[in-house]
């Protein structure tokens, strides 16, 4: 699954958008709980302008996986980026839970 993640994240900054959905639908149904997949295929919607599907499938990543922090962060982020008006919401977890955390800078 990985695989798919690291060669799908290089597609999509080529920006091949048809070339790196079939690549990543392709990761999808041989890795169907992969994360990183998901969180791949959300940012290609976020790319190819269907921002509430983007929304829609990380959240649903975040809900298969709740203890995965990086599926947290790809969520927030992805909302973020669409401007979503549930942001503040699903940003709120990560603020509480790094309210103590100590920079290294």
């Amino acid at each position: 699954a990985n695989d798919y993640y690291h060669v799908g994240a290089a597609l999509s900054v080529l920006r091949d958008d048809d070339a790196t959905a079939h690549f990543l639908l392709d990761g999808e149904r041989k890795f169907p709980t992969s994360a990183r997949v998901q969180q791949l295929l959300a940012l290609q919607e976020v790319l190819t302008g269907r921002p509430a599907d983007a929304v829609a499938r990380a959240k649903r990543s975040v809900e298969a996986v709740p203890d995965n922090p990086e599926g947290v962060m790809a969520l927030s982020e992805i909302a973020y980026l669409v401007d979503s008006p549930e942001l503040e919401a699903l940003t709120a977890p990560l603020m509480k839970d790094s309210a103590g955390a100590a920079s290294l800078w």
